[in-house]
């Protein structure tokens, strides 16, 4: 038998990072993944971005999170994170006005680029119904492939199983033991999988599908910014490519790209471009959510050698690093989890 400190079950974002603090610690660590196929972090973005939805709300822990998440990319390498102003492009005089009522905020300063705007007739050139555009700071994106191939590359030298875990074979008594592994605690790190763990599924999840297009742009003349427009994110890639998207979906049928997904991504995107473009490829990803928009951390309710360390949602690329080490700690019996995402909460509701 293999001994471990911790069995870690799923190496996306969360799994890896999780993985990574407590290698950092002394620990030994066990990995079980099965190449995270149609995960959510081989197919976002990994935007950061501090304001979000229509109504332009900070989100939540942006301060903590968003300072913590670039210093940590940028240590790992350079490669990692790219430094890309946010450009929010306004359609009508609500949004205008909306906007100038939050930036009077001081609790938003430190995100929003109040020196510099991009020239309106040279948007309206590219895109439909710019009104006016606001430049957020401190926003970028973290090339997620890079970082899990990173990680992959350094616990695969270790304890590292590429499959699916076959909970038939997974035994909890007073140790847990897997194949050729023995360790005290295993750890779930399973995103959308989530649904066939029978340990946690009491727990609630929001799951939605997003698909997305990798495309070419013509003449495209804001390759060094994210540009934000009627919902959809335009994303500079390598090689002059874009990544555009991206749809949402919360009754989807399988995990699998959709054609109706497709035309219908294509069809909103024609709306706002108005220049060529060629598609080369076509993604879909599945992430949970929870219902209250906090993660679940945190211990089984009676089996005690099982954790859960999943929803971090659609801002997990740069949530994670802030919840993996808050997790690590955790574990290690150096601080307690708080309330708010502490699974504990679902289990006294529960009750």
């Amino acid at each position: 038998m293999e001994k471990v400190d911790f069995l870690i079950v799923g190496q996306g974002i969360a799994g890896s990072l999780l993985a990574y603090f407590l290698t950092q610690n002394g620990q030994k660590v066990a990995i079980i993944d099965n190449n995270h196929a149609f995960s959510s972090s081989v197919a976002a973005a990994g935007i950061i971005n501090p304001i979000t939805g229509r109504n332009f709300v900070k989100t939540w822990l942006a301060d903590e999170t968003i300072r913590q998440s670039i210093s940590f990319y940028q240590q790992l390498s350079p490669d990692f994170y790219q430094n890309l102003p946010l450009v929010w492009l306004l359609e009508n005089i609500k949004q205008v006005n909306d906007w100038q009522i939050l930036s009077a905020n001081e609790h938003i300063n430190y995100f929003i680029n109040t020196d510099k705007k991009l020239d309106n007739h040279l948007l309206a050139n590219t895109y439909n119904e710019v009104l006016d555009n606001v430049i957020l700071a401190h926003t970028g994106k973290i090339n997620l492939v890079k970082v899990l191939n990173y990680f992959k590359n350094i616990l695969s030298k270790g304890v590292y199983l590429e499959e699916k875990l076959d909970f038939k074979q997974l035994i909890i008594s007073e140790k847990v033991y897997y194949k050729q592994i023995i360790t005290d605690k295993i750890i779930f790190c399973e995103g959308y999988q989530a649904t066939e763990n029978p340990f946690f599924n009491d727990l609630h999840y929001n799951f939605a599908k997003g698909e997305i297009i990798i495309a070419k742009l013509a003449n495209y003349d804001f390759s060094a910014y994210l540009i934000k427009h009627k919902g959809l994110l335009v994303v500079p890639l390598e090689d002059n490519l874009y990544w555009i998207g991206s749809s949402y979906d919360r009754d989807y049928q399988h995990i699998l790209p959709t054609e109706k997904a497709y035309y219908s991504l294509k069809a909103e995107f024609e709306q706002i471009y108005k220049g060529e473009y060629e598609i080369f490829s076509y993604l879909a990803g599945v992430r949970p959510t929870v219902r209250d928009r906090k993660p679940y951390l945190g211990q089984h309710k009676s089996i005690k050698q099982a954790y859960i360390f999943n929803g971090l949602g659609a801002k997990g690329s740069y949530l994670a690093p802030y919840f993996a080490q808050m997790m690590a700690d955790y574990l290690l019996g150096k601080t307690i989890l708080a309330k708010d995402i502490d699974i504990q909460r679902i289990y006294k509701k529960q009750n």
